[in-house]
């Protein structure tokens, strides 16, 4: 039986064939139906919506996350930096005489990068932990009690210039959008 005769067989126009080197009935497995009628194999405009939501679902999920990710990144590194500069200021009051000289909430005059003296130091970590592009409107604090030192600092997980940046009305008090690091230190 040849390619050919199978073709003519199973794409003929009528359903089976005198001539046809089969006799008798057909058998269970011929098509029934001549090659114009087939029955449509394809998606249906519904399927294809249907997997478009599906799609489209997934693609705003993977988007998602992708803004939490920055945003986890964002704040890793602020407390990154955060950290950084809470142990800078710690190992200038260890190498001081007189570590009472960086007690403060606040700046103290202006940094001179020429100028070797505690409060020059404690105002050019001021100017760090003030600088935007370190801390989003951070700031800090320096107090003593007893011998044991704290240094705080504090920035906005907000990059507004709407968070407060006041010293005094941040440190040691827990506010909404404001991230610290305390550290408490024996000298």
């Amino acid at each position: 039986m040849s390619y050919n005769l199978i073709c003519d067989f199973l794409f003929s126009s009528t359903p089976y064939s005198k001539s046809s080197p089969w006799s008798g009935t057909l058998p269970k497995n011929a098509k029934k139906y001549p090659a114009h009628q087939f029955v449509s194999a394809g998606f249906t405009l519904i399927e294809v919506m249907i997997s478009m939501i599906v799609l489209a679902i997934g693609l705003l999920g993977i988007a998602m996350m992708q803004v939490h990710g920055m945003n986890f990144t964002t704040g890793a590194y602020a407390r990154t930096q955060a950290s950084y500069l809470v142990n800078e200021i710690l190992d200038e009051m260890r190498m001081s005489a007189t570590p009472t000289n960086y007690i403060s909430t606040g700046s103290n005059g202006n940094c001179s990068p020429l100028l070797v003296s505690d409060t020059n130091n404690l105002a050019c970590w001021y100017a760090q932990v003030g600088s935007t592009n370190v801390l989003p409107n951070g700031g800090a604090c320096i107090s003593s009690a007893s011998g044991v030192y704290t240094v705080e600092v504090y920035w906005s997980r907000l990059k507004t210039s709407d968070a407060s940046s006041s010293a005094s009305s941040i440190c040691g008090s827990n506010q909404n959008d404001v991230d610290s690091i305390k550290i408490d230190a024996i000298l």
